[in-house]
C-alpha cells in the first residue's frame, strides 16, 4: 500500500513538474495519425501517448484518428478525425488563468473540470462562434458548407455562452444545441432529447454530428445521434443477418437496385452508386457491383440527406479516401427498415465501373 501511494505521488509530482516547465498539457490517448504542424517550416511532429503540448501548438488529426489531452488546469480536450486545432494561448499559474483555443476545422469535445472563477478566462473559438465556459462539458464542430463556414455547439452539462459572430450572444442551457446559421436565421436553439443526451454522456469519445449538410439543409440532430450512437454494432448486424433477420421489401437506392437488406452504398465514386447484392445464409458476401444513376437535380432531391451530401461532395471526399456505406435493417419491435451509416476507406471498395 505504501509503495503504491509513493508511486502515485511521484507520478503527480512529475506531471505537475512538466506543466511548471511551460507545457500546457499532455496527450493521454491517441489513435491513428496525429501531429503538430510547424507552419513556418512545414515540419510535422507526430504525437503519441505522454507527448507534451504547449501554447502556440497547431494540432492536426488525420482520417479515422483521435486525440485526448489533459491540460494543466484539469481541462480535458478530445479531437475527432480530420480536425485542426490550435492552442492559441495558455496561461495557468497562481496569478492568472487565461486559456484560449481555436477550432480551425473539425470536431472537439471538452470538459472543464476546474470551475472558471471571476477574472479568469477559458474560451474556444471558431470562425463562426466564440464559446466562453465555466464548469462545462460541451461539443463543437467547425466546417464549411456551400454558403461558407458554420459551427455547431452542444452543451451537456454546466454553463456556456456562445457568441455567434456578427449576430448575438446565446446562453445555452444544459442538453441544448445551436447551429450558427440557424441563429442567424432566427431559428433558435434545439433541445437534446433525454435519449440523445444520455448517449453522448455515456460515450465519452463520441463527437457531435454536423447539424447542416453541405447544401445547407438542416439535419435532425436527435435522430442522427440516436442512429449513430444507439444503433446496433456491426457484430450485432452480422449476427442478425446470420439468423435470417431481413425484410422481403425495403427502400431501394438508384435505378434497378436489388434488395437492400443489408445494402452497401460506397460514395464518392465518379459515376453511379455501388450496391451489394443481398446474400443468402449459405453464400459468401457478394462483390460490390455498380448501378448507374442519371444524376439530375430531381434524383438527388429524393435521396436521403446523408446520401445526397456524400454524392454531392464525392470528389472532395475521395481525395481524403473517405467513403461510406449504408445498412438497412429492421430493429426489434419495429416494422419498418432503418438506415445506418458506416465509414470505410475508398480503397476497400471494389467498383465495377
Amino acid at each position: 500500500m505504501g509503495l503504491k501511494l509513493s508511486l502515485l505521488m511521484l507520478s503527480i509530482f512529475l506531471f505537475n513538474n512538466l506543466f511548471a516547465s511551460g507545457f500546457a498539457g499532455k496527450v493521454t490517448k491517441v489513435r491513428g495519425s496525429v501531429y503538430k504542424l510547424y507552419p513556418d517550416t512545414g515540419e510535422q511532429e507526430f504525437l503519441k501517448q505522454d507527448s507534451l503540448v504547449k501554447s502556440g501548438d497547431l494540432i492536426i488529426t488525420a482520417q479515422k484518428s483521435f486525440l485526448k489531452m489533459q491540460m494543466s488546469d484539469q481541462t480535458s480536450i478530445s479531437l475527432g478525425a480530420n480536425t485542426t486545432f490550435k492552442i492559441k494561448e495558455f496561461i495557468n499559474d497562481a496569478n492568472k488563468r487565461r486559456t484560449i483555443f481555436n477550432l480551425v476545422h473539425g470536431k472537439i469535445r471538452a470538459k472543464i473540470n476546474q470551475k472558471v472563477k471571476e477574472g479568469q478566462e477559458v474560451s474556444f473559438g471558431s470562425r463562426s462562434v466564440a464559446v466562453g465556459v465555466r464548469g462545462t462539458e460541451f461539443l463543437s464542430n467547425a466546417y464549411k458548407i456551400k454558403s461558407g463556414p458554420v459551427s455547431d455547439v452542444a452543451l451537456l452539462e454546466g454553463k456556456l455562452e456562445a457568441d455567434v459572430i456578427g449576430v448575438k450572444k446565446v446562453s445555452l442551457a444544459p442538453q441544448s444545441a445551436l447551429n450558427s446559421n440557424a441563429i442567424k436565421q432566427s431559428k433558435g436553439v434545439i433541445s437534446l432529447t433525454k435519449k440523445s443526451s444520455e448517449a453522448l454522456l455515456a460515450q465519452s469519445e463520441a463527437m457531435l454530428p454536423q447539424m447542416q449538410s453541405f447544401d445547407g439543409e438542416f439535419i435532425d440532430l436527435n435522430k442522427t445521434i440516436e442512429n449513430e450512437l444507439l444503433r446496433p454494432s456491426q457484430d450485432q448486424v452480422n449476427t442478425d443477418k446470420n439468423k435470417g433477420m431481413s425484410s422481403s421489401s425495403g427502400p431501394s437506392v438508384g435505378i434497378g437496385a436489388p434488395s437492400l437488406v443489408p445494402a452497401v452504398l460506397p460514395v464518392p465514386i465518379p459515376v453511379g452508386v455501388g450496391v451489394a447484392a443481398a446474400k443468402k445464409k449459405s453464400e459468401k458476401e457478394a462483390p460490390v457491383s455498380s448501378v448507374k444513376i442519371v444524376e439530375t437535380e430531381d434524383k438527388l432531391k429524393n435521396l436521403p440527406w446523408d446520401i445526397k451530401d456524400a454524392l454531392t461532395r464525392r470528389d472532395e471526399l475521395r481525395k481524403e479516401n473517405k467513403c461510406f456505406y449504408w445498412i438497412y435493417k429492421s430493429l426489434p419491435g419495429r416494422s419498418h427498415l432503418e438506415r445506418f451509416r458506416r465509414e470505410r476507406d475508398c480503397d476497400e471498395f471494389r467498383n465495377e465501373l
